[in-house]
């Protein structure tokens, strides 16, 4: 009778244990209907070349009223459009800050005695596309801007 009561005893484990298995899916491989997983496109990173921080002084009767410092990257789409960039750096920092001058006279960069970021960007698009041309700017990234009374 205790024979009998141990085979109904490990007939049960043995059914309760591969139940179990087949409830929560750790059955083989083969006999899973899991999806095969998916396949992430390949994304191009993007190239950017840094160009050194810049600082802009706001004057305002002939006195320096708030320094502006920024500094930026400016996206590429390849890596022969990098270099070409890079050999022009002087040139397009140069271009900055003649034309921020300019917008600073014409009150365009200020909005209140605040910096207008977009405004800022727009400028700064405007100055390194004029200079390495639209070829090889895909975008203009402002990293950092800061702004300081004096």
């Amino acid at each position: 009778m205790k024979r009998l009561l141990y085979i109904i005893v490990l007939l049960i484990g043995a059914g309760a244990g591969a139940g179990g298995m087949f409830f929560f899916g750790l059955r083989s491989e083969s006999a899973s209907a899991m999806p095969a997983p998916m396949k992430l496109a390949q994304v191009e990173q993007p190239i950017f070349v840094d160009l050194p921080p810049m600082a802009l002084p706001v004057l305002e009767s002939d006195r320096v009223q708030q320094m502006i410092a920024f500094s930026i990257a400016i996206e590429v789409p390849s890596i022969d459009a990098a270099s070409t960039v890079k050999a022009l750096r002087p040139a397009i920092s140069d271009a900055i800050l003649q034309d921020l001058y300019g917008a600073l006279d014409r009150s365009r960069l200020l909005k209140g005695r605040m910096v207008d970021a977009e405004v800022l960007k727009t400028e700064l698009s405007k100055s390194v596309t004029r200079i390495a041309g639209a070829d090889l700017v895909k975008s203009v990234l402002v990293q950092k801007l800061s702004q300081r009374a004096l």
